[in-house]
């Protein structure tokens, strides 16, 4: 086999009976900054992005497993030997997609996409194009043979950006031609076009299909090696890294991150599918909300969604519901947010699980057309007529969600970690201005997790970088974020556990004693014992993390599993699994 050398390739455009020099295109003229398969993932986020954009919600990878899908249908119709057409491909895809879309020039717009993606992650092999060049000023034709699925119009975009484009003479597509490099099928048109084959010289990275196929037909070939050692994006990988971003956590509890990035994506996804332009974000836990929105926005580069704070609370829209004086203040302090009683719809952000200020908000103004957007709901989070709530995490309704046993059980922590730095809203001003209980308490909580906060903002980050770089969307990991989610639940970290003991202890005196005990499994049972429900609640989330134990639930049983749990409180590990199966 001929190894191409820079000297070898230079003695060739020496000689005056060589007229053509044919090369290959990919990791011989650029090379990717990324693998093969995660270009295709890039074009499923972005082609997905501007669907979005259009009102289609087709995820990332129900594109990417659509397009796998036709691109094996298409190879399978051409007996694995032609080179099907990118818009034949495209077509296929589109009929393999959940959502109809009659009205988008789905092909048009997946080429552009896989153009942009293409074109941001290649970069010029300096040498080559140099070599290029060299034989330009030679007198030589440069013709470019490449096995690719996107057609000729992609290359000529591709040569425009590199700067090359001028002196290059004729493209060869396999999916253009029908024809391929690796069968040895092109090389009879490329033979065909130069009238001469021994005028000719091909080079290229691919043993068989630049240097094997070309030589059988009687073409002069140099085999250019190139060495590939990019990380192909694959869900195990994705999975390795959100585990690593997991890891590297310091902080109690900050492992919220996760979750908190999932319903950031789909109230992302949800708002930009429905076509809604403005939210409006209830205190208190509504304003950390906002601000990881803003920053999920900022990240997107969408300056079209418009977000707001609105300061209300079930005590203060009470008042306004019974006091005539209250509720005008309350109509000032909304016209200033920009909402009146014409307004047709608005759209509300909040932590969830009854959205009772919705109701409150719907009984004010029942014509309005009221959305409510959640990170869960419970089986008291009603609709109404023009009163929709939406749990984007968990719901009760039309059927329990994954983890919802573990998600609401979880629900006071939840409140507390996104705590705002000012008390509850007690009622508004003549000036329509809200004002707020001086609430020591809550600026308490608010500084002991500011480090938490600080973390999951850390995290964001990360999880943004990873999802930009991949891809990927983390809602296709919606269970195994419910997973990472139960692990934490299930305090496997002995921080997260003193954690969840001081915010959840019911009095004061029981959290004396608890802190006195620090780490110890005894200390857990302290609090375990004051509710037999929050009990249950650890085991049904232990049966749903194993899928495998079933229990009936009663005060007998519990009172087993407490002894059972009394007899082992100095191990520092408890094999649950045994000893439910013991119980069993």
């Amino acid at each position: 086999m001929e190894e191409y050398s820079k000297e070898k390739f230079d003695r060739i455009i020496a000689r005056p009976d060589i007229k053509i020099v044919c090369l290959d295109y990919f990791d011989t003229i650029v090379h990717r900054k990324i693998h093969e398969n995660n270009i295709k993932r890039l074009w499923a986020a972005r082609l997905s992005e501007r669907l979005l954009a259009k009102g289609r919600d087709i995820s990332s990878q129900q594109l990417f497993e659509a397009r796998k899908k036709a691109e094996g249908y298409a190879r399978k119709i051409c007996d694995f030997k032609r080179e099907a057409t990118y818009r034949a491909v495209m077509q296929v895809t589109e009929m393999f997609l959940p959502d109809q879309l009659s009205d988008i020039d789905f092909v048009e717009e997946a080429l552009k996409c896989d153009i942009e993606i293409e074109i941001e992650n290649q970069f010029l092999d300096k040498e080559m194009a140099s070599n290029i060049i060299e034989a330009k000023k030679a007198g030589k034709f440069i013709w470019i043979i490449s096995d690719f699925y996107l057609p000729k119009c992609a290359f000529e975009k591709f040569l425009k950006v590199h700067k090359i484009s001028e002196y290059i003479d004729e493209i060869f597509v396999s999916s253009d031609l029908d024809k391929r490099k690796s069968d040895g099928s092109i090389y009879e048109d490329v033979a065909l076009k130069a009238g001469n084959k021994s005028e000719i010289v091909m080079i290229g990275d691919n043993e068989k299909s630049d240097y094997e196929k070309p030589n059988e037909c009687g073409i002069m070939a140099l085999y250019k090696e190139y060495y590939d050692d990019q990380v192909d994006y694959t869900e195990h990988y994705v999975k390795e890294q959100l585990e690593s971003i997991i890891r590297s956590n310091q902080e109690p509890y900050s492992n919220y991150s996760l979750v908190l990035y999932l319903f950031v994506e789909k109230l992302y996804r949800t708002v930009c599918r429905e076509g809604e332009r403005k939210l409006y974000f209830l205190s208190r836990e509504g304003k950390y909300l906002k601000k990881l929105f803003d920053d999920y926005l900022l990240w997107k580069g969408n300056s079209e969604i418009e977000t707001h704070y609105l300061c209300v609370s079930r005590y203060a829209l009470n008042n306004v519901m019974e006091d005539s004086n209250q509720r005008n203040n309350f109509y000032k302090y909304l016209k200033r947010e920009g909402i009146e009683k014409s307004t047709a719809k608005i759209v509300l952000v909040d932590v969830g699980w009854k959205g009772t200020m919705q109701d409150m908000l719907h009984a004010l103004w029942p014509a309005t057309n009221i959305v409510g957007y959640y990170i869960g709901t419970n089986e008291l989070a009603l609709n109404a007529h023009n009163s929709e709530k939406r749990g984007l995490i968990f719901s009760f309704y039309p059927f329990k969600t994954v983890a919802y046993d573990c998600f609401i059980y979880d629900s006071f922590l939840q409140e507390k970690l996104l705590t705002a730095d000012h008390g509850s809203v007690y009622g508004y001003s003549n000036e329509g201005l809200p004002a707020y209980e001086n609430n020591q308490s809550a600026q308490m909580v608010y500084m002991e997790l500011r480090k938490t906060r600080d973390e999951i903002e850390c995290n964001f980050k990360g999880y943004m970088e990873l999802c930009g770089t991949t891809g990927y969307l983390i809602q296709e990991f919606t269970e195994y974020c419910a997973e990472q989610y139960v692990d934490m639940m299930l305090n496997k970290n002995k921080e997260h556990r003193i954690a969840r003991i001081k915010y959840e202890a019911k009095d004061k005196h029981v959290y004396a004693n608890v802190q006195k005990k620090k780490n110890s499994i005894k200390s857990q049972l302290v609090w375990l014992k004051l509710n037999k429900a929050s009990l249950i609640a650890y085991f049904r989330m232990y049966e749903m993390y194993c899928e495998k134990v079933h229990l009936k639930w009663s005060i007998p049983l519990l009172a087993k599993i407490v002894k059972l749990i009394q007899t082992r409180l100095l191990r520092n590990e408890f094999n649950w699994s045994k000893k439910l199966d013991e119980i069993h």
